[in-house]
């Protein structure tokens, strides 16, 4: 997601002239998969504390079907952490559901700058999890976890120091036992006029093994526009979302990029045999700027699904005023139900399927 830069990023596109005709114009009803009388923002709530979950960034698919939650409200004072939780959607029927939080295992020395969840990944066949955790004191960190669904716990084996190298790690994807992760911009120094207007080309994409003492980040794509969502596609490979580059960049298949009506945030593989890549997309990042820092109560959402037969994009959702869920940034789609999880929305978007 956009951090503290998209705040100034947002009022510097809606100056006078055509970005800011751009931020007020009404965004068109476009035809979508699902009618917004088939969506409906669904309550999540914290099955300790009993408090609303806020902010599901980001959803993973685990083994047994369920969902790993990445939930942080980051304008809530009071709760300066987050949380993960593991969400059943044979409960996606109730009204409110209590949703257990996992515990974490926590090493000797504790969890270094508390849990701020952001870019989250299961491995499709082992009881493994990698967080970005972007902690309270400012540093953003790896964690792996070995995740232990009877006792509903993680167990952190290694919670990564606070590498410079990893600032600005945005997203993170298995591929075997190597992981692939997203850094949305090339050094963490303040930033410039480039990036805040959307042209800075200093976004990479590494790969780190897991499970090596010792082992370096390397390098594997550079010059990408702001690279956000990271999937390992069947017959592809790594495709990254290129938020600021309205697009879909494939890293080693032979295949050109794929354009989209919007910036593309987190992605997702809709299963089965003929797979899709299902990506949220944010049609105006200066709406979503506002409303990421509370400046405003609603910012559009979009989610699509790309054929990787065909290149070919079919909006599953669109909500151009977010009134019915506003500021979504990642779904899941298995050909009849939506799921979707926003920056800053209370719970899920629920579409179809019950």
């Amino acid at each position: 997601m956009i951090r503290r830069g998209a705040l100034i990023g947002a009022l510097a596109l809606a100056l006078p002239g055509l970005p800011l005709l751009w931020w007020i114009w009404p965004m068109a009803a476009l035809d979508a998969f699902f009618a917004p009388a088939m969506c409906h923002a669904l309550p999540l709530r914290d099955a300790e504390t009993g408090r609303e979950i806020v902010g599901i960034e980001d959803i993973a698919r685990l083994p047994d079907g369920r969902f790993l939650l990445s939930a942080h409200d980051r304008l809530d004072e009071a709760g300066p952490d987050g949380g993960l939780y593991v969400f059943d959607p044979e409960e996606l029927a109730d009204e409110a559901p209590f949703v257990p939080r996992l515990t974490p295992a926590l090493p000797a020395d504790g969890l270094t700058g508390g849990l701020r969840p952001h870019g989250i990944a299961a491995h499709p066949e082992l009881p493994l999890v990698a967080v970005i955790n972007r902690g309270r004191d400012g540093n953003v960190r790896l964690l792996l976890a070995n995740y232990d669904a009877m006792r509903q716990r993680l167990q952190i084996s290694v919670e990564g120091a606070a590498d410079p190298t990893l600032c600005s790690a945005n997203d993170l994807v298995f591929r075997d036992l190597t992981l692939w992760i997203t850094l949305d911009r090339g050094d963490c120094s303040p930033e410039t006029l480039s990036e805040l207007f959307g042209i800075d080309r200093s976004g990479l994409t590494v790969t780190l093994p897991v499970g090596s003492e010792g082992a370096e980040a390397a390098l594997e794509a550079s010059g990408l526009f702001f690279p956000n969502g990271v999937a390992i596609v069947p017959g592809f490979g790594p495709a990254v979302a290129e938020t600021r580059g309205f697009r879909i960049r494939f890293l080693e298949a032979e295949a050109a990029p794929i354009p989209l009506g919007g910036g593309p945030d987190n992605l997702s593989l809709q299963p089965g045999d003929d797979p899709a890549l299902i990506a949220a997309l944010h049609p105006s990042l200066p709406r979503l700027g506002l409303y990421r820092y509370g400046l405003t109560e609603r910012a559009p959402s979009r989610i699509v699904r790309i054929s990787l037969s065909d290149g070919s994009v079919q909006i599953l959702f669109n909500d151009p005023e977010g009134q019915v869920f506003p500021g979504a940034t990642i779904g899941h789609f298995d050909g009849e139900r939506l799921i979707a999880g926003s920056v800053r929305a209370p719970g899920l978007l629920v579409c179809g399927g019950l």
